[in-house]
């Protein structure tokens, strides 16, 4: 009697899919990771077509040692928010904030900065040096 072999099933994986996953998932890591980020430093923006802007209705300075000055008055970080939210109150509506920052300064010296400020929805304004060169 002979013996019948089972017919083999081919098994049918689709592939062009996987490189897409590949993809969303490389994206994703770039975007949630920050592993660059900690270690840029800013250099000043300068430039001789850089605009003027309206006397500061609210102003915030970062210095060289990391504190911050609302109006000429030192604050704390977690003061800034409320202290800047009170000012735009009694300011006219557009709630721009000049934000000047020393150079000196790196991305997470001055990115809590920038996040407090948006959390209370104030428009932010980088201050800077014009280049006279």
């Amino acid at each position: 009697m002979p013996v019948r072999r089972r017919k083999k099933l081919k098994v049918m994986i689709p592939l062009a899919s996987m490189g897409d996953i590949a993809f969303l998932l490389i994206i994703f890591f770039m975007l949630v990771s920050d592993f660059m980020r900690d270690h840029q430093e800013i250099d000043p923006a300068l430039g001789a077509d850089v605009g003027e802007l309206a006397p500061a209705e609210v102003s915030v300075v970062v210095d060289r040692e990391g504190l911050l000055w609302v109006q000429g008055v030192e604050v704390g970080l977690h003061d800034l928010g409320a202290a800047v939210e009170i000012l735009l109150e009694r300011r006219r509506e557009d709630g721009i904030v000049h934000l000047n920052v020393d150079r000196s300064l790196t991305r997470p010296d001055y990115m809590p900065v920038i996040e407090a400020l948006s959390g209370v929805g104030a428009r932010i304004a980088l201050v800077g040096m014009m280049d006279t060169e």
